[in-house]
């Protein structure tokens, strides 16, 4: 799980990243690993979100304000390393990350923010021009309902944790 170290929404405290690791038993944290993202010599702050694929691949999203930036790394027991993938997504869901989510089933990625949820094939984030816009799928949910996370089962049944009247759904479909 990523900690958020923030004084306000989206301002953090400070450039260094925790990644902590939750007891199944406790469902307390049992210990984190602190780290320190950059690109091309700038501090990045984080994603607060992670998805996982079925290699052990993590993933998180950003929006520095100029398209979204997807990163994929790893995090062992004491190491966590992520790197830019060369993709920019001009166009995003919303305007606020949410969260982020992988369905083994089908090998996408799912972006989710505000009342929007956007998916890709992690395979074809191998770089530039990897993604075109037939890559992408785009759902669209009523905006009275805040999305906070997405997760898939085994079966490729999503799961999707709402805000405001807090529910989860569940989908009537595989993916």
């Amino acid at each position: 799980m990523w900690r958020d170290n923030e004084k306000a929404a989206r301002v953090p405290t400070t450039k260094t990243g925790y990644i902590q690791h939750i007891s199944t038993s406790s469902l307390k944290p049992d210990r984190a690993i602190s780290f320190h993202l950059s690109t091309r010599g700038m501090s990045v702050p984080g994603g607060h979100t992670l998805a996982f694929d079925k290699h052990g691949n993590a993933y998180f999203w950003s929006n520095p304000g100029f398209g979204g930036y997807v990163y994929k790394g790893k995090i062992s027991a004491h190491h966590v390393k992520f790197r830019l993938t060369s993709q920019i997504l001009s166009k995003i869901p919303g305007t606020r990350i949410q969260s982020m989510g992988y369905n083994a089933k089908n090998g996408r990625l799912y972006l989710v923010s505000d009342d929007s949820i956007a998916s890709f094939p992690a395979k074809r984030l191998k770089g530039r021009g990897s993604l075109t816009n037939g890559s992408f799928k785009w759902s669209g949910l009523s905006p009275k309902r805040e999305m906070e996370g997405l997760t898939f089962d085994a079966s490729g049944h999503g799961y999707l944790l709402c805000n405001h009247n807090p529910e989860v759904l569940m989908s009537t479909h595989a993916y």
